[in-house]
């Protein structure tokens, strides 16, 4: 049973219990297809025919009903870990000089 392709997302398809929709990557719009691949943000990755995307990574504006996506539908949520640089960098204040 497919589960969610998206970083530390553990959620599986509705076959399991879940009340969490799944859904499918939109292999019939290829200029879709890439911005999802995108926001999944995983090097080298391609999805194939059982990668899924759960409903918790798209905004209340995505869905038409409660579980019908909208045709232009991108996830846009996730958890990604944070990111820290190794260079310092150089505050500097804002506040006005007195």
């Amino acid at each position: 049973m497919p589960s969610c392709v998206a970083y530390n997302c553990v959620n599986r398809s509705e076959g399991s219990g879940s009340e969490i929709s799944m859904y499918s990557f939109p292999r019939h719009d290829k200029a879709r297809m890439c911005q999802w691949v995108k926001k999944i943000n995983r090097k080298n990755w391609k999805p194939n025919s059982n990668s899924r995307i759960c409903a918790l990574h798209f905004t209340d504006e995505c869905f038409h009903t409660f579980r019908k996506l909208k045709s232009s539908a991108v996830p846009t949520v996730f958890a990604f870990p944070c990111v820290h640089t190794t260079s310092r960098t150089q505050v500097v204040s804002m506040a006005p000089k007195m």
